[in-house]
């Protein structure tokens, strides 16, 4: 019996809250949006997404993230729209699109800004071109599929392997400095 009342309970409050983020919203008139593909990126922005919903032939004024405009806004179809992501803080935001009638629709937290890499260690430390590393931190998975891009300084390591969103492997690249520290950066 608790149980059952637990789950009534808990059924109320997701129908009295409006059920989980992300769902699709629709206006009365027939605009609206069921997803956004790929649905995260970094906070750089920049990131080309495809907004998927309905009634888009009508005209779009905006896509907005956060309140923020998109760029390369591109109706494709009644059901697509394809733009590129602004920049914005990391976290969960709203994605709104805006028809030239002024109606607008939105996606409760349809898309996620990926905090950007950060780099705690390099293991080891000291080593000669043509080494690999192990290169440890967070957020090296920045929704891209693919290998992030990792700096000796400012040169290019060929070819680094993502083991985990906190685990890079890369070689060092020809070219560095035989003596004396060097940066690396994970992008």
């Amino acid at each position: 019996m608790r149980s059952i009342v637990l789950l009534v309970l808990c059924l109320f409050v997701v129908a009295a809250c409006g059920g989980s983020g992300g769902e699709s919203s629709t206006s009365p008139a027939g605009l609206s949006i069921r997803a956004v593909t790929p649905d995260n990126g970094p906070e750089s922005g920049g990131r080309g997404v495809a907004v998927n919903g309905t009634g888009f032939n009508e005209g779009i004024q905006s896509v907005l993230f956060d309140g923020i405009a998109a760029e390369d806004i591109d109706v494709t179809s009644d059901s697509n729209i394809n733009c590129t992501t602004p920049p914005n803080g990391s976290g969960a935001v709203d994605v709104t699109v805006v028809a030239n009638s002024g109606e607008a629709v939105t996606l409760a937290n349809g898309y996620v800004y990926n905090a950007p890499p950060l780099v705690v260690a390099v293991v080891p430390q000291a080593g000669a071109a043509g080494l690999t590393v192990s290169i440890v931190g967070w957020n090296f998975d920045d929704g891209f599929p693919q290998a992030p891009t990792v700096l000796f300084g400012d040169q290019e390591s060929p070819l680094p392997q993502r083991v985990a969103n906190f685990l890079i492997f890369a070689t060092v690249p020809g070219g560095q400095p035989t003596t004396g520290p060097v940066d690396v950066t994970v992008i």
